[in-house]
């Protein structure tokens, strides 16, 4: 049962920075190197300098950029470029976005949520974390005592019952925020209303609450909880809680993407060969063209169990031939839902044991842009990219209830919450 609460929320004064939109970001994870330079020209006061700062050469223990990240949160409060709000609120969040050519929206809320392990009655994570992430992500929260973004949760809620409340809400009040950013619309409003968010409290006490984006951060809230308790002798404090984004589990209103693989570093390597041992497991179609590939991943979204491939300029789909195969997977003590996705079938039958290829930390990229993960084949930089189609919602709250994990970047869902519309100091 997540137990939740309103929270004093930091938010731009834009009477000090103009348009949000110069000051918002995407989340620190999908910031490329030009993209980070984009977001730094945008405004001297872009979140990127919090979440993603830059690194230089002569950086060290005491100065480095989670220090600069401390610094600058500091600076902008004092110069009340941020302002923390009087009162205690819950912050309605709503996404206006496109997915292919049908308008969709995502509403939901901005809370604090009490850090607890993972079970089966409260939060429930779907997918692996690396090591370096994790370490990244302490470093900042260690300097900045804040969380700078929400992490990404979902729910179950059937009947609707808290969408209609926040959608009566918004109804009444004018949206703090309302700043479009890479094709999306995001709109936040301040909910105050103790009666109201009440409400919000018990219908949310009742439900799971499901990881969908920032399984790195939240192990990293969990970390930071148990130092914190250590440094103050077991003490309740406010490194208890988490800031998190609640949405509904409605497939109408979510958008899970897939998370294309690039591999780079694979030995030897032929194309034939690699070929001639898929045929073993696959049926192997060789396509005409790079064109072909992405259109046969447009065309045929829905379809399981079939990958695209992209090696040496040359094109193909597989098809696994028969369920047999899946017994082959290993682990073997995982469930037979957790064999059937793609991302394992990938992972575990076609890198690791059919072609030998790790999937260790550095070794595997990851991109939702099929046409990048083709030319960065074609550019040199991998040697081999692996087209997906989408995970669904329903396999991820299936393997979420198992208790299972998958492979690392197994979902995207899109659009992810925008960084820079409200922080929570700790």
């Amino acid at each position: 049962m997540p137990i939740i609460k309103p929270f004093r929320g930091i938010l731009y004064n834009k009477n000090k920075t103009g348009d949000i939109a110069s000051v918002a970001a995407p989340p620190y994870d999908v910031i490329s190197a030009k993209k980070q330079d984009e977001l730094y020209r945008a405004s001297s006061y872009n979140i990127v300098r919090l979440i993603l700062g830059r690194r230089f050469q002569q950086d060290s223990l005491q100065a480095n950029r989670y220090t600069r990240s401390r610094d600058f949160l500091a600076e902008w409060l004092a110069k009340g470029v941020l302002i923390q709000d009087a009162e205690p609120a819950l912050y309605i969040y709503e996404q206006y976005y496109r997915e292919n050519s049908a308008k969709k929206s995502r509403l939901g809320f901005i809370a604090l949520m009490r850090l607890e392990g993972f079970s089966k009655d409260g939060i429930l994570p779907h997918e692996n974390t690396f090591k370096a992430p994790k370490e990244d992500r302490f470093n900042l929260i260690c300097e900045t005592k804040a969380n700078l973004c929400p992490i990404f949760s979902l729910y179950q809620d059937s009947r609707r019952v808290i969408k209609k409340i926040l959608l009566s809400e918004c109804k009444n009040l004018k949206p703090v925020i309302d700043v479009s950013s890479d094709g999306s619309r995001h709109r936040l409003w301040r909910l105050t209303d103790k009666k109201v968010i009440g409400k919000i409290q018990r219908a949310m006490a009742a439900k799971t609450a499901f990881l969908a984006d920032g399984h790195h951060r939240y192990e990293v809230a969990l970390q930071f909880k148990a130092k914190m308790r250590k440094a103050s002798n077991g003490a309740a404090g406010p490194y208890d809680y988490v800031m998190m984004y609640f949405a509904d589990m409605d497939p109408k209103a979510l958008t899970i993407l897939a998370a294309h693989r690039m591999i780079k570093g694979i030995g030897p390597f032929k194309v034939e060969d690699m070929i001639d041992k898929l045929k073993r497991h696959f049926i192997v179609r060789r396509l005409n063209s790079k064109s072909d590939l992405t259109g046969w991943l447009k065309a045929s979204r829905d379809a399981s169990r079939q990958f695209g491939v992209y090696a040496d300029k040359e094109a193909f789909v597989i098809k696994l031939k028969n369920h047999a195969s899946l017994a082959e997977i290993e682990p073997r003590v995982r469930s037979r839902e957790w064999k059937a996705l793609d991302v394992s079938i990938l992972h575990q039958l076609i890198l690791k044991k059919i072609l030998n290829i790790s999937d260790s930390e550095g070794s595997v990229a990851y991109t939702r842009d099929p046409k990048e993960a083709v030319q960065e084949v074609d550019n040199g930089n991998y040697k081999l990219a692996f087209l997906l189609k989408p995970t669904r919602i329903s396999q991820v709250e299936s393997i979420a209830r198992n208790k299972e994990l998958m492979p690392h970047k197994s979902t995207y869902f899109y659009p992810k919450p925008l960084s820079g519309l409200v922080i929570n100091k700790l």
